[in-house]
């Protein structure tokens, strides 16, 4: 994706802000659970940050795949740099065949780039192909119930979301993102669907279960300044989720 190949080296740096430690980093850990010795699978893995979290916390086999060739760039050099035995690979989810199943498909940010029901439809699919009868489908997502006049309420956490003028929240709405980083700005779209649609469109495919799961935050880790936000707002009105979902 030649959008994420302009942005790679910010958005890895994106990673470290407090909101994506303290927040998410925490709540899809928390929701995960004990994963030592499951063989998992990173769907749009980016720079593969979460890969290596995924392999340090005890996974015994990770394979990091994302559509953005500048990123796997990233991933592949920090492998280089400081070797996990992580497999990374170039690629579009929907079209995947590693001949391969996994105890959890793990996905941070890949469904909401699905720009119709068909396109969810397809993500499911090749979710449930690779994933194990019984194995978990987790990840954390745009949140789609989060209502638009809330969307610049993030501003002290570095980002921003946006619709275009006049645009209205219906399938396929384009939801840019805008991250304040040093003395620049960068941005990219994610895709609106409604929630009911992720839980039916996955259903579909073989992935019973689905939920939404609410934020949570360890503040313990934060500098003294950045604890004088308002994480608690920033919790109740979660611009992202995060979500899990079974096959059966």
């Amino acid at each position: 994706m030649a959008e994420y190949d302009s942005i790679a080296a910010d958005y890895k740096k994106s990673k470290f802000a407090p909101w994506r430690i303290a927040v998410e980093v925490h709540s899809l850990f928390n929701l995960l659970g004990d994963i030592r010795g499951a063989r998992v699978l990173d769907l749009a893995c980016g720079d593969g940050i979460y890969s290596r979290r995924l392999r340090e916390r005890g996974a015994a086999r990770v394979v990091g795949v994302d559509l953005s060739s500048g990123m796997i760039d990233l991933a592949r050099a920090e492998e280089t740099a400081r070797p996990l035995g992580i497999d990374y690979h170039v690629g579009a989810a929907q079209d995947l065949e590693l001949g391969e199943t996994f105890d959890i498909v793990f996905a941070a940010y890949l469904l909401n780039y699905a720009r119709s029901l068909d396109e969810l439809a397809a993500f499911a699919r090749a979710i449930t192909k690779h994933l194990r009868p019984g194995g978990r489908f987790v990840g954390i997502n745009n949140n789609p119930a989060h209502a638009p006049e809330r969307y610049t309420a993030t501003r002290p956490f570095g980002f921003v979301k946006s619709l275009q003028p006049g645009a209205s929240l219906v399938n396929g709405t384009a939801i840019t993102y805008t991250f304040f980083q040093d003395d620049h700005t960068f941005h990219f779209d994610n895709f609106y669907l409604d929630p009911q649609a992720h839980a039916t469109e996955l259903a579909g495919a073989g992935l019973e279960d689905f939920a939404w799961y609410p934020l949570q935050a360890d503040l313990s880790i934060l500098t003294p300044q950045d604890r004088t936000l308002d994480w608690d707002g920033f919790v109740a009105s979660a611009p992202v989720l995060c979500f899990s979902a079974v096959r059966r």
